[in-house]
């Protein structure tokens, strides 16, 4: 095998390999409905016994996956915190994208782990809770304990 082969051979592994981990196509390949029936990763609810749909989440991959969500079920209310800069990449219609630190927590990073609790708070138990998470979340969603600051954190 030549050098320009190998290469050719290792950008295809790199490409697949990326295509594979792309958030909205994983939000496709694991989230559907079918009549009254939401399925996510093999798990089936029946959404006739749902009261309201409820996002929650964090990370640098969560506004692409927020996004797609939205095309495949309904969703009544959400909160999930994105980088600074790129909330304006991804268009939701009940899912507000707040964004925050990253990727070291800020004063706006406490601002969206309130929202997304005060979410969490509010759900019943006819609710369901569907949340998302990638890698970042740790700074994106920061609530120190009492007597550390956000910077210490």
């Amino acid at each position: 095998m030549d050098e320009k082969s190998g290469r050719a051979i290792a950008r295809g592994a790199v490409n697949a390999a990326i295509s594979a981990l792309d958030p909205r196509a994983l939000v496709r390949k694991t989230v559907a409905v079918k009549g009254s029936t939401l399925t996510i990763c093999g798990d089936r609810t029946d959404l006739s016994k749902i009261r309201r749909i409820l996002v929650l989440g964090t990370g640098k991959a969560s506004g692409a996956m927020a996004e797609e969500l939205e095309k495949v079920v309904e969703v009544d209310a959400g909160v999930v915190s994105v980088p600074r800069g790129t909330a304006h990449k991804f268009k939701t219609k009940n899912i507000e994208l707040l964004e925050a630190g990253h990727p070291r927590p800020d004063e706006k990073s406490v601002q969206a782990a309130e929202a997304v609790m005060g979410l969490a708070k509010s759900a019943s138990a006819q609710d369901l809770a569907i949340c998302l998470i990638s890698g970042g979340g740790s700074a994106l969603l920061s609530l120190p304990a009492e007597g550390i600051s956000v910077g210490e954190k």
